[in-house]
Parts: C-alpha cells; sequence; structure tokens
C-alpha cells in the first residue's frame, strides 16, 4: 500500500518539478538531505530510506510520502532562509513529515478513504431501491441526503486529521530531540 499510493502522489509532485536534494547540496544555506537523513535514523522506522526533494511552489509547505520522500517547496526553503536559515527549524519541518510517514497516516487515511467508498456505494444502492417508484417529493428527499453524505465524505477525506497532525507534531519534536536539535 505504501508503495502505491506514494507512486500516485509522487507523480503529482513530478508534474510541479519536483527534483531530489543531492546529498551535500545547500540550499540557502541549509543541508537539507543530512537533516532528512540525521532524523530518519532516530525514528521507529530507521531502516525507511528517507529522501528530500525540491519542488516549486511560491508557498511555504512540506509532505511526506508513505515511502519516505520528503517533499519541500521552493516557498518553503525561503521562508526558512528569509528566518535565518536555522537547521532547528529545518528539523522540526522534516521531523513533523517522518512522523506523518512512520505513522503511517497515508496509509491509514486510505483505508478509511476506501472504507467510506463502500459505505458510500451502500447507502446510494439503499436509497435508489428506497425510492424507487416513489413520488417526486421522496425521490427529491433521497437525492438530498446522497449530496448531505458526499459532502461529509468530502470533509473526511481533506487532508489529515486534527488527531494525526497533533501526533506527527509529537513525534517530530521527539525525532529532534533524539536528533541533537533545539526544539
Amino acid at each position: 500500500i505504501e508503495q502505491a499510493i506514494s507512486e500516485i502522489q509522487g507523480k503529482e509532485f513530478a508534474q510541479q518539478g519536483a527534483r531530489p536534494i543531492g546529498p551535500e547540496e545547500r540550499l540557502g544555506g541549509l543541508e537539507i538531505q543530512q537533516v532528512v537523513q540525521r532524523l530518519s535514523r532516530v525514528t521507529e522506522r530507521p531502516g525507511l530510506p528517507s529522501r528530500a526533494y525540491l519542488y516549486t511552489d511560491d508557498d511555504p509547505n512540506a509532505a511526506a510520502l508513505a515511502d519516505g520522500r520528503i517533499y519541500l517547496s521552493t516557498g518553503m526553503v525561503h521562508y526558512l532562509v528569509r528566518r535565518g536559515g536555522r537547521p532547528d527549524e529545518l528539523a522540526y519541518i522534516v521531523g513533523h513529515e517522518l512522523a506523518h510517514t512512520v505513522a503511517q497516516h497515508l496509509v491509514k487515511q486510505t483505508r478509511r478513504h476506501n472504507q467510506q467508498q463502500l459505505l458510500m456505494t451502500a447507502v446510494t444502492l439503499g436509497t435508489m431501491a428506497l425510492t424507487r417508484g416513489a413520488s417526486a417529493n421522496v425521490q427529491q428527499a433521497g437525492q438530498w441526503a446522497l449530496d448531505a453524505a458526499g459532502v461529509l465524505e468530502d470533509v473526511a477525506n481533506s487532508g489529515y486529521s486534527q488527531e494525526h497532525e497533533f501526533e506527527a507534531d509529537q513525534l517530530g519534536i521527539r525525532y529532534v530531540i533524539r536528533a541533537g536539535y533545539n526544539p
């Protein structure tokens, strides 16, 4: 599952011009790949190959794929450089993203999404069966119920849950400390 999810998302980043950051490459004075390696060694999955990538986007953002790839936007690098280019700040961002990978948040989110799709299929089929041959008002009510369920599904699938973000924050701080950065 980790590889399948990562392949799909990796293609999306590739379309944004993502490229690997070299092991000795410095961006704005930051040795990003070295920070990634140092942090990945202190996670609960130290054998997971972690690699940093840079993609073009002015918004400061970072993301992690299930297979250990960490993506930083050019906007994030510029943001960090404007703040002084402190490795400790980069370490927290990378630690947070690694935590999503280590805790398998993408895998859990995908499984939840698949379960929701099955439930939506059951709701759709049930609504169709109940409203077949019914009055126009009953059919309209059935359509509203389906629309409402679809909106709820979209909200549930938009990004990580607050629980996952909180867990990534906690684990990220743990990794920062274990790796010897200033939390």
